[in-house]
């Protein structure tokens, strides 16, 4: 079975990356805000188990507790 000649072409990376430049600033910024709302992702797990065992140890947990706060929000 042929093509049909009404059917689109395949669209490349090569194509996408044509629409994509007069936006170039606008895809950077989103892949550098997805980088490092991935980065907060990962570090929040380890401050929660850092402060975790700084309360089995009965050391201070403020500024741990603060810094995971701050992450939260951002």
């Amino acid at each position: 079975m042929s093509p049909s000649r009404d059917a689109p072409a395949p669209v490349g990376l090569a194509a996408l990356l044509r629409l994509l430049r007069p936006h170039r600033g606008l895809v950077v910024g989103a892949v550098a805000l997805v980088i490092a709302a991935a980065v907060l992702g990962l570090v929040q797990p380890v401050l929660a188990g850092r402060i975790i065992d700084r309360v089995r140890t009965s050391e201070p947990i403020a500024g741990l507790v603060l810094t995971l706060t701050l992450l939260f929000v951002a």
